[in-house]
């Protein structure tokens, strides 16, 4: 009987084992789109299965969030696309450059940046939504070394100077 148990025990392990290697097996995905197209195509419900992944391995589920560039007729449009189903995502470094070589190809923009977020079960990226890191200071319109920016027009300084001054405040 014990001889019996760990048997069943060990098959069990083998079992549970052998699904993790297989990865997620479904995620939800393939959606992809500006923020919310994204969500409405999550909501949706599709399910991609892993195992015909166009990302190779499916060891994941992920989505990735990017900022992306693409020529349109009256110049280069950017924006902020997302995009989600099943990948490697062991190295999220590797992981962000297959997304951004599938988007490249199929979509033909150039992705210029890329932030994602893994799971290991099935469905588990449903309600993932990563976010691009902060860009920092913005720095257009502002002559260098003057501090002052050019689309400021002289009368509003004028107006602000004597408000300080008359009123002030």
């Amino acid at each position: 009987m014990i001889k019996l148990a760990s048997a069943v025990t060990l098959a069990i392990y083998f079992v549970i084992a052998e699904a993790a290697a297989e990865g997620p097996g479904v995620c939800s995905g393939i959606c992809t789109g500006n923020k919310t197209t994204f969500e409405e195509c999550t909501a949706a419900n599709p399910n991609t299965t892993c195992a015909k992944s166009p990302f190779g391995s499916s060891t994941h589920c992920f989505v990735a969030v990017g900022k992306y560039k693409t020529q349109i007729k009256t110049g280069i449009e950017t924006g902020i696309g997302y995009i989600s189903g099943c990948i490697d995502c062991t190295d999220k470094t590797k992981a962000c450059s297959k997304v951004k070589e599938i988007l490249e190809q199929k979509l033909t923009v150039n992705a210029t940046s890329c932030e994602i977020e893994c799971c290991t079960t099935a469905m588990c990226n449903k309600d993932l939504l990563p976010t691009l890191p902060p860009t920092g200071i913005p720095t257009t319109g502002i002559p260098a070394g003057e501090g002052v920016p050019n689309n400021c027009s002289p009368v509003v300084l004028v107006a602000a100077l004597v408000a300080v001054v008359w009123f002030g405040i």
